[in-house]
């Protein structure tokens, strides 16, 4: 399972496709290619932390590569056996670019690639004039997209079962933040700027 932009085990669709899987590997890759900000990279180590231990709650881990993305998937999936990879359907220039180049060697692999639903709410492409092209006022997209279906809410893997042994892991990203004010990074801190009393949050409690 290939984290990239949803960071969560809440609301995470290829989470939750892999989990029903006998044993997955959830890994993120930390792409040179990717973040090199340094307030950006600090936000991205606390949020691994967070869903580290998080996954560890549910049973898992979190398995961290530095690298180029597709070299290191690649790379597990050998050392680990996998008879597929899962990952999500992001739409950036640099998700793009790795999900095809992925589809392309596991191809080559003989191995599964299966792409669940991003982390928007709404599919790319589906929020459109009826003539093409893109909204230029905000009315007719505000009621476009009232009447749009939203993705359904996953809700978080009651188990997860990896491989023993769990493949090696190289350390967190470093990074010294140069802004004074940053949130802090994780689900947790997110859930909880978000609503604070939601009865998921209940679990956490101790912690």
């Amino acid at each position: 399972m290939l984290f990239t932009n949803a960071l969560r085990v809440h609301g995470n669709p290829g989470l939750a496709a892999a989990a029903r899987d006998e044993r997955v590997v959830p890994l993120y890759v930390d792409d040179p290619d990717r973040l090199t900000n340094p307030n950006r990279r600090a936000f991205l180590r606390e949020s691994l932390a967070d869903l580290r231990r998080s996954l560890r709650e549910l049973g898992g881990d979190l398995a961290v590569r530095r690298g180029p993305t597709v070299d290191q998937v690649v790379a597990v999936r050998a050392e680990t056996g996998a008879e597929g990879v899962v990952g999500a359907d992001d739409v950036g220039r640099f998700e793009t670019g790795v999900r095809e180049r992925l589809a392309a060697a596991c191809e080559r692999a003989r191995t599964a690639f299966r792409l669940t639903h991003g982390p928007s709410v709404v599919g790319p492409g589906r929020l459109l004039p009826s003539g093409g092209g893109h909204y230029r006022v905000f009315t007719p997209y505000w009621r476009t997209w009232s009447q749009t279906r939203r993705a359904p809410e996953t809700p978080e893997p009651e188990r997860l079962r990896t491989p023993d042994p769990f493949p090696g892991s190289d350390e967190l990203p470093e990074a010294a933040a140069t802004a004074t004010a940053l949130p802090e990074g994780g689900e947790r801190a997110a859930l909880e700027r978000f609503d604070p009393d939601r009865a998921y949050r209940r679990r956490w409690s101790g912690s």
